[in-house]
C-alpha cells in the first residue's frame, strides 16, 4: 500500500506511522518511540478517535492470532501466512487498513505475538505457524475435525476425572514485584549503579542531587508535579486491574513513566521543581 495519503483522507487520519509523532494524542512516549498507543492511533474515515468498545472488538480479533512466536519470527520466516490475517483483520474492521505499509494491523497483533513469547510455552504447542496463525481466520489447511464412527474405546482403566479450576487472568498474570523494592538512599543507588547495573551517568547524576541537597542554591521544596511523579513511580504495580493492554505486559515499564499525563520532560522542568 502506497506511502502517499489518499487526497479523500484527512490528516487526523494517521496514514503513516511517521505521522503520529506530528499527532498531540498518538504521539509514542519517549522509552518506546517505535510503538504509538493504539487506542489513540486508529481512526475512522472522517478522524474521529474510535470508541473504547470498538477497540476492544478489534483487539479481541487481535488475540487470535497469538501464537509463541513473535511477528519479527512469522514475518522473516512465514510472511505469507502473516500477511494472510493482517488481510483478514483489515476486511473484518476496515480501519485498519487507514495506513500505509499495513502498519496498524500489524502493530495490534505485535503486542500479542512479542507478550506471548515472554510466558511460559503450552505443553502442546503447535509445530507450524500456519496451525496458530489460521485456526480461527480459516485461512486453508486439511480439517482436523476427525471421524466421529471411529472413536477410540477408552481402556478400564482409565476413569473421568474433574478437570482442574483454570486460573483467573488476574491470577495466571500476576507477578511478584517484592523484589525490585530499592531504597532511595543515595549511597545505595550510587552503589547499585556502579556494580549491578553500570550506568555512570546514573551515579553522577545521584552525586549532583547529594550536592544539591547540602548546598543553600535551592530552598524551595520538589514541587507538587514532582512528588506525585515520584509516588507514581515507587508505587507502580503490573498487577493493578485497570491497566490497559497497550500499557500491560512489555509496555508496563514505559507506562510507569508516563501515566496520568506525567512525564520526565513535563515535570522536571528545571531545579527549582526538583527541589532541594
Amino acid at each position: 500500500r502506497s506511502s502517499q495519503r489518499p487526497a479523500d483522507l484527512p490528516f487526523e487520519v494517521l496514514w503513516n506511522l511517521e505521522d503520529c509523532n506530528e499527532d498531540d494524542n498518538a504521539c509514542p512516549g519517549a522509552n518506546n518511540a517505535s510503538r504509538p498507543p493504539m487506542t489513540s492511533a486508529l481512526r475512522t474515515r472522517t478522524g474521529d478517535l474510535i470508541t473504547e468498545c470498538k477497540y476492544s472488538d478489534i483487539k479481541a480479533d487481535g488475540r487470535k492470532a497469538v501464537g509463541p512466536r513473535t511477528r519479527i519470527w512469522y514475518a522473516c520466516w512465514y510472511r505469507e501466512e502473516l500477511m494472510r490475517v493482517v488481510d483478514e483483520l483489515e476486511r473484518m474492521h476496515p480501519i485498519l487498513a487507514l495506513c500505509s505499509e499495513h502498519w496498524k494491523a500489524e502493530h495490534l497483533i505485535s503486542n500479542h505475538l512479542n507478550w506471548s513469547n515472554t510466558v511460559t510455552k503450552r505443553c502442546n504447542e503447535p509445530k507450524h505457524p500456519a496451525n496458530i496463525l489460521g485456526a480461527t481466520f480459516q485461512l486453508g489447511g486439511p480439517s482436523q475435525e476427525r471421524d466421529k464412527t471411529h472413536d477410540p474405546v477408552p481402556s478400564p482403566e482409565s476413569s473421568p476425572r474433574a478437570p482442574p479450576k483454570p486460573l483467573s487472568p488476574q491470577e495466571q498474570a500476576r507477578v511478584d514485584v517484592g523484589f525490585i523494592r530499592v531504597s532511595p538512599e543515595p549511597s545505595n543507588l550510587k552503589e547499585s549503579l556502579s556494580t549491578e547495573f553500570k550506568v555512570s551517568h546514573g551515579v553522577e547524576l545521584i552525586s549532583g542531587l547529594e550536592l544539591l541537597q547540602k548546598s543553600d542554591l535551592i530552598q524551595a521544596d520538589p514541587s507538587a508535579d514532582t512528588l506525585a511523579y515520584l509516588k507514581q513511580l515507587e508505587d507502580a504495580d503490573p498487577n493493578m486491574p485497570d491497566l490497559s493492554e497497550d500499557d500491560d505486559n512489555e509496555a508496563w515499564g514505559h507506562y510507569q513513566y508516563r501515566a496520568n499525563g506525567l512525564t520526565p520532560a513535563l515535570v522536571l522542568k528545571d531545579w527549582t521543581t526538583i527541589g532541594n
